[in-house]
């Protein structure tokens, strides 16, 4: 009423004379029946004209409106084969049971977010993970048939407490501390050795603020363990740096990108430079010497004769990082020499001409003849092309030597053949000592009856990147 009274005063002037003096009888009116019926007929009819005259009020929906609003977009069809991807993303990507969706807390979680969503049961989870294997191995299979060299690696696994044993492989495309910082110490793990290292470089970083704990602190009930005397700290500061580049080979070749068998013989040789030349006046205890001796005795009993490995050889040979720079046996280079050169000649024997030809026109490159003239001017004009190659420049050893080849393919295309053939070639299984790990972990107590076929499809689909998900 009070609404109506005001914008009634407020438009008072805009009023017909009529519904003004109706207003006034209304408000003059005695309690009798005739003139009760009058007033309630003006009356209504007055209101009713207010209303007609106030423009439409709008009212904000409420939370819950919105939100049955929202979740009624939950009944789309696409929409619920989001949720469902999501879902069974989730159960690959985390390792989770695929009876994690009658969980009870799974349940709840689903409830809060989508309360109007049906959440499918383990076969329909079953009949999903099916079909998305089957939609992303396909995508594989084509990248598979398109490539035209690929790695494998194998590695078998037998799982604990029962006879189930796995074969891995692995597949390898071609596609082109602030200040303020808490340190503790690091203990040691028997299965891995490079915990030694941290475990001695942590011990020597705040070796001054342990003493200084071990010789304040009064309140101990036992007694203070002894702190290392003066030689046996140098001693395991020389032991550290003795360990220091076998740690910086096993980081080298554990990242997660796959290292590349033409990584090995420079690795190899940089260590044991290492040894030879930078540690060896470094070295003032017994025990760090004789541990530097019993390294190179190691190194050389698995790895003297590792340039007479032809196929390592040649892809050293073919990655434009390294060449021939790392190689310490002239026989053995030239014995890698010799088989490179004899399959140039048998590829360049098999080429038709007519082939030729139509590559050339495909793959027109004008700064073929720039390059030429680089050569020419450098004084080493190309004879062939493994001695033009050869002659060339080392790159950087941040560049990739597959995209480097993709740059010089014109300059050199039999070798560009042969380079992407043996540069793809990894240089450990760690790709298939990892799919293992995974394997122990979708493998666990709760999915003891998982199949094989069916944990083979889980680790697919969590190997892939998240692109072939969504």
């Amino acid at each position: 009423m009070e609404l109506h009274k005001n914008n009634a005063t407020n438009r008072k002037d805009n009023e017909p004379k009529e519904s003004q003096s109706m207003k006034r009888k209304s408000h003059g009116l005695k309690t009798n029946n005739a003139d009760t019926e009058t007033s309630a007929g003006a009356g209504t009819s007055y209101e009713t004209k207010v209303e007609a005259i106030l423009p439409p009020i709008q009212v904000s929906a409420s939370p819950k409106v919105a939100t049955f609003e929202r979740i009624s977009n939950y009944d789309d069809g696409d929409c619920q084969a989001q949720i469902l991807d999501a879902i069974l993303y989730f159960i690959c990507a985390d390792h989770r049971p695929l009876n994690i969706v009658q969980c009870k807390g799974f349940k709840y979680l689903m409830k809060k977010l989508v309360p109007l969503y049906k959440i499918p049961n383990k076969t329909a989870i079953k009949r999903r993970l099916d079909i998305k294997y089957d939609t992303v191995a396909q995508i594989f299979k084509q990248k598979l048939n398109e490539a035209s060299h690929v790695t494998i690696t194998l590695d078998t696994w037998s799982e604990v407490g029962s006879s189930k044993s796995f074969l891995g492989v692995t597949y390898q495309i071609n596609l082109g501390t602030s200040e303020d910082e808490i340190k503790k110490l690091i203990l040691d793990a028997n299965i891995k050795w490079n915990s030694t290292i941290y475990m001695i470089e942590r011990f020597l970083e705040i070796s001054n603020v342990i003493e200084k704990v071990l010789f304040t602190n009064d309140k101990v009930v036992f007694s203070n363990p002894e702190m290392p005397t003066a030689d046996e700290l140098k001693t395991l500061k020389e032991i550290l740096d003795l360990l220091k580049p076998l740690e910086f080979v096993a980081q080298e070749c554990s990242t997660e990108n796959y290292i590349k068998v033409s990584k090995i013989i420079p690795l190899i040789k940089c260590t044991i430079l290492e040894y030879q030349n930078t540690l060896n006046t470094k070295l003032t205890m017994a025990l760090s010497a004789n541990l530097k001796v019993t390294i190179l005795a190691e190194l050389e009993k698995w790895f003297g004769q590792i340039e007479f490995d032809n196929l390592i050889s040649i892809a050293t040979i073919l990655d434009p990082r390294f060449k021939t720079v790392h190689f310490w046996n002239e026989k053995a280079l030239a014995n890698a020499t010799c088989l490179l050169r004899d399959m140039i000649n048998k590829l360049s024997s098999s080429f038709d001409e007519l082939d030729v030809n139509s590559q050339e026109v495909t793959n027109y490159n004008l700064w073929i003849h720039h390059k030429f003239l680089t050569y020419k001017e450098g004084g080493t004009p190309p004879k062939d092309e493994l001695s033009s190659y050869l002659a060339s420049p080392l790159v950087s050893l941040k560049d990739d030597p597959l995209k480097t080849w993709e740059s010089m393919k014109m300059l050199y295309p039999t070798l560009y053949i042969l380079a992407t053939k043996y540069l793809s070639i990894v240089a450990t299984s760690i790709p298939a000592e990892r799919l293992f790990s995974k394997t122990g972990i979708a493998a666990v107590q709760s999915r003891n009856r998982l199949a094989g076929k069916r944990l083979n499809k889980l680790l697919f689909l969590n190997s892939v990147n998240q692109e072939y998900w969504f």
